[in-house]
């Protein structure tokens, strides 16, 4: 694996040899929903909790996966799974019967590009030869943890997210790992085919970019994409030379501290390719009401 300006390129390029998509009745509703594997309609699926039928989600969708593969819970060495919940406690108990050795992963919105990125990094070192990562989450949970409980029936903003009742899981493997053949047995049958595809066909990941947390000072609970998108937007930026503003604390008289940002030294010839992503003029446009456009 080498390190080139921040990114990961891998050398023996993971291969994706499987994957799952188990989702709720309102994401089985929507345009998605011919390429989910299996739609789960009641919302505590069988259990007596909110949290239970989260982990039933990511079990049901981890079976799936190794199941398409034909593979069994002996032929993978690592599980790395997250969720939104404390202590991962959804893809902790969803993992614990399926005896993977298993990594906790929390990394919110980002927790599948995570696991992603770690199975790859443990395959590429050689302590793993093949890992499965999944992650999860659940309307009700989610809204639990976050926000205000449903039985508060708390109106909803417009600019409130509808978190997804499911989870989705992934296999990874070294193209030149050997093939058992062997399958496990499942309480839900797959509803597509297994794989087909040679190996050298299948998707692979060729390299990955770890971001920065990158803090522009947004606090409203129901608007997430706000707080997020900087670090995405400097995350992809950087990976051709740009990079946008980060916030620093400064006193700002007898308001306090307030967030000032100034500018960093950009790559040459970069910022008309950023204008294409920003509109006029470098300078990236951030709407919250504690920045002013003269904080850039």
């Amino acid at each position: 694996m080498k390190r080139e300006n921040g990114n990961l390129i891998f050398d023996c390029k993971p291969t994706i040899r499987s994957f799952a998509a188990v989702a709720g009745k309102k994401e089985g509703e929507g345009p998605l929903a011919k390429h989910f594997d299996c739609v789960i309609h009641d919302s505590y699926a069988g259990k007596d909790t909110f949290e239970q039928a989260e982990s039933e989600l990511m079990n049901a969708a981890a079976r799936l996966a190794m199941e398409k593969g034909d593979l069994r819970a002996d032929d993978i060495d690592i599980a790395f799974c997250g969720d939104l919940l404390n202590q991962c406690v959804a893809s902790s108990f969803a993992m614990a019967p399926v005896g993977i050795p298993y990594a906790g992963i929390y990394g919110a919105c980002s927790t599948m590009g995570l696991g992603l990125i770690l199975s790859a990094m443990a395959i590429e070192s050689g302590a793993a030869s093949r890992a499965v990562c999944a992650a999860s989450s659940h309307y009700c949970t989610a809204e639990r943890q976050y926000r205000l409980p449903l039985e508060y029936g708390s109106q909803r903003p417009p600019t409130a997210q509808w978190t997804v009742t499911g989870s989705g899981a992934c296999i990874l493997e070294r193209i030149d790992t050997p093939d058992k053949r062997q399958t496990i047995s499942s309480d839900i049958d797959a509803t597509k085919t297994k794989r087909t595809k040679p190996a050298s066909e299948s998707p692979y990941i060729a390299s990955a970019r770890i971001g920065k947390i990158t803090d522009y000072a947004v606090t409203d609970q129901n608007n997430m994409g706000a707080a997020m998108a900087p670090a995405a937007a400097d995350t992809i930026y950087c990976c051709g030379g740009y990079h946008i503003p980060l916030p620093c604390r400064e006193r700002d008289g007898a308001r306090g501290l307030r967030y000032a940002f100034h500018r960093r030294p950009r790559a040459r010839g970069v910022a008309a390719a950023a204008r294409s992503f920003v509109g006029e003029g470098d300078r990236p446009r951030v709407v919250s009401p504690r920045l002013r456009g003269d904080d850039f």
